[in-house]
Parts: C-alpha cells; sequence; structure tokens
C-alpha cells in the first residue's frame, strides 16, 4: 500500500485549491 503518496497527493490537492480559491478572491477583492 502506497498510503504515503495518497497522503501526500490529498495534501497536493488541497494546497492547489487553496491557492486557487486565495486567488479568486484576491481578484473579487
Amino acid at each position: 500500500m502506497a498510503a504515503g503518496d495518497l497522503v501526500g497527493l490529498v495534501v497536493a490537492l488541497l494546497v492547489l485549491g487553496y491557492l486557487l480559491y486565495a486567488l479568486f478572491l484576491g481578484e473579487r477583492l
């Protein structure tokens, strides 16, 4: 099982989502 890879993938997705969300808010502000 590559549990570490799964965790890394989830963290990467969360970070990318957070960055996109921050950019979206930045554009609206």
